[in-house]
């Protein structure tokens, strides 16, 4: 479920514009993705306490 959330605002379309229109480096949007990437899969291995069951 985590990974269809992540790609569901991925697109060629999107990255272009931010990287061609907005400016922005692609290496900063390959560190912001990496990062976001990072904080859903918690590379600690721990579920963030939000999604537990009570």
């Amino acid at each position: 479920m985590p990974a269809h959330a992540l790609l569901a605002f991925v697109d060629f379309e999107t990255a272009d514009y931010l990287h061609k229109e907005c400016e922005v480096p692609v290496t900063r949007l390959q560190a912001t993705w990496v990062d976001l990437v990072r904080r859903v899969t918690r590379a600690d291995g721990q579920c963030p306490a939000s999604w537990r069951r009570a």
